[in-house]
């Protein structure tokens, strides 16, 4: 939104509401975890060959940082109230569920990862209702 000539845009007047700079942050700790775990895959590629990790570092290392890569835009876009934003955030919001639960049913061979199935199960829901809702809230507000 473009203000009139010689006028200052009121910043306040134009910034993302509390939700949306939430769910902004939820995608930067996502985009961060991601890197994170790209990071130690590769410190610790040597250990993770010698263990005998499945599927291995590469696949910790692309998948850190796919999630690093995933999460950065939306977080900017909800950030800075960018137009192109929530997309972004619906798309990664998808995006980190996919990956999370494909991860877990097919990569993982351990059977104590499905002990907890139902707990990440409902966060799973949560974290797609509260995009939804918030997403929902940010385009019926325009």
């Amino acid at each position: 939104m473009r203000s009139p000539a010689g006028t200052r845009p009121n910043w306040r007047e134009n910034r993302p509401g509390f939700w949306v700079r939430l769910l902004a942050v939820g995608f930067l700790f996502l985009a961060l975890m991601g890197w994170l775990r790209f990071q130690q895959a590769l410190e610790s590629w040597n250990l993770l060959s010698q263990l005998g990790a499945w599927p291995g570092p590469l696949y910790i290392a692309a998948g850190g940082a796919a999630w690093g890569l995933v999460g950065l835009p939306p977080a900017w876009g909800l950030w800075t109230g960018r137009d192109w934003g929530p997309l972004a955030a619906l798309l990664a919001g998808l995006f980190f569920p996919l990956t999370y639960w494909i991860d877990r049913l097919i990569a993982q061979q351990v059977s104590q990862s499905f002990t907890n199935w139902p707990f990440a199960l409902g966060v799973t829901a949560a974290w797609m209702i509260f995009i939804f809702v918030v997403l929902a809230r940010r385009w019926t507000r325009r």
